[in-house]
């Protein structure tokens, strides 16, 4: 499976530091114009954006030759990394035919480098998978300028916890 269950999570909530938790982060970002970013954190915002809005459409190749490098790695939470940009459109390809399979995910800031060809981005995401629990996990997308355009070069993710369906 594309992504997996946890070998350890933990409940979400503010930590031990008073820091706010993703959650809290992703609901202000929600209530803050894109405007506030710079013209390439707000170009990286609306492709991490577009990416899963054409998945969840089936535009996978599509999506996936837009936005994701040719050798590009994602590491799912419990899993070994998947490499290649070929390799992962088969993959999404075939769990997200999957019935039952849900993903959803929602950047929360992104960070673009002093250099200005190196990003990231990080957010809240959520799936399911058959006869398992949902899922909330958190995410950092690395961004790499390559020939003056954006393309995403790591995805990593975990989990924060079992969600209650409602």
């Amino acid at each position: 499976m594309l992504l997996g269950g946890p070998a350890h999570s933990q409940d979400a909530g503010t930590d031990s530091t008073g820091s706010k938790t993703l959650e809290e982060l992703a609901s202000e970002r929600r209530n803050r114009p894109l405007t506030e970013l710079s013209a390439d954190e707000h170009q990286i915002f609306i492709y991490e954006r577009e990416t899963l809005r054409g998945i969840k459409s089936g535009n996978i190749d599509q999506m996936m030759d837009l936005f994701i490098s040719e050798n590009a790695i994602v590491c799912p939470p419990g899993g070994e990394a998947i490499i290649g940009r070929d390799k992962q459109k088969r993959l999404f390809k075939q769990w997200l035919s999957t019935k039952g399979v849900l993903l959803d995910y929602e950047p929360i800031d992104v960070y673009v480098g002093p250099s200005g060809d190196m990003a990231y981005a990080y957010g809240l995401v959520r799936w399911k998978n058959p006869d398992e629990p949902q899922y909330l996990g958190k995410y950092v997308s690395v961004w790499v300028k390559e020939d003056g355009r954006w393309m995403n070069h790591v995805e990593m993710r975990n989990v924060i916890h079992e969600e209650q369906l409602k």
